[in-house]
């Protein structure tokens, strides 16, 4: 899980990226390995060979080497029957989202307004998780047609996800489009609509995840930002208020839920 966030922490700093060859950070170690390596098991031959080329480590390095692969091997790695639902999911981070936690195991439900482009990107999604993995085991990543500024679709959303699949572990709040102009050269209902898009959509989600979350032992509420929201530049409105919303709502979601092992 710590993996995940840290990836989609780099991922909405640094920029966008395809999933294609994820890579995971073994800080212990000090080496790099991808998701297939882990489930296969060859993260040992891995590591053996990082070491061996790193001339510049020190012994004693070298020397706990066979502790530390043990304890990696004994790591739980995948995130298997977790159950991760991303807003905006069709396209850009949202995808690359997507694509992470197929890889990674979990059953992912996407939504976004474009329903053909929407299961098409599933599709290629599913395929080549179930590709990279080589596994015989069905992928699940389901594609769901949602405006996310419609309540009665938020509920028809989550109702059919928690039918399913019993409940909601991750909830990744990313729908949003790109808005940025100076105050003058926009209207109240540009306003109203980045509104419903970034913050509504996150404050109706999220709230209809909770319970379902509090009755798994916990989950974890991931808003999509950007730098803007706590710096903003001249011209960059609404987007730079709407993020700076979804911040404190972060913020408060986390001090509210914290005794409910929501993060």
């Amino acid at each position: 899980m710590k993996r995940i966030l840290n990836w989609l922490f780099l991922l909405g700093f640094v920029g966008m990226a395809t999933a294609q060859e994820p890579i995971i950070r073994v800080k212990q170690i000090g080496t790099w390995s991808t998701p297939a390596m882990w489930w296969k098991g060859s993260v040992t031959q891995d590591l053996d060979d990082f070491l061996a080329q790193d001339a510049t480590k020190p012994a004693e390095d070298n020397n706990n080497f066979d502790i530390w692969r043990d304890k990696v091997l004994e790591m739980e790695v995948t995130l298997d029957d977790k159950v991760v639902l991303i807003t905006g999911g069709s396209d850009g981070l949202g995808r690359a989202t997507a694509e992470r936690f197929a890889l990674e195991g979990a059953k992912v439900f996407i939504c976004a307004r474009r329903s053909e482009h929407l299961f098409q990107v599933a599709d290629e999604i599913r395929n080549h998780a179930m590709q990279y993995l080589n596994k015989d085991a069905e992928i699940e990543v389901v594609g769901f047609p949602t405006d996310v500024t419609d309540p009665e679709d938020c509920s028809s959303l989550i109702s059919n996800i928690t039918s399913k699949f019993g409940g909601i572990d991750f909830l990744i709040n990313n729908a949003g489009v790109s808005a940025a102009a100076g105050l003058e050269k926009l209207n109240e209902a540009e306003w109203l609509a980045d509104f419903h898009l970034k913050v509504m959509s996150a404050v109706r989600l999220s709230k209809l995840v909770v319970p379902s979350m509090r009755m798994r032992g916990g989950g974890c509420i991931i808003n999509a930002s950007i730098g803007g929201g706590k710096a903003p530049v001249a011209g960059s409105l609404p987007t730079s208020v709407m993020r700076s919303a979804g911040l404190n709502l972060t913020k408060s979601l986390a001090n509210e839920f914290a005794s409910d092992q929501i993060r």
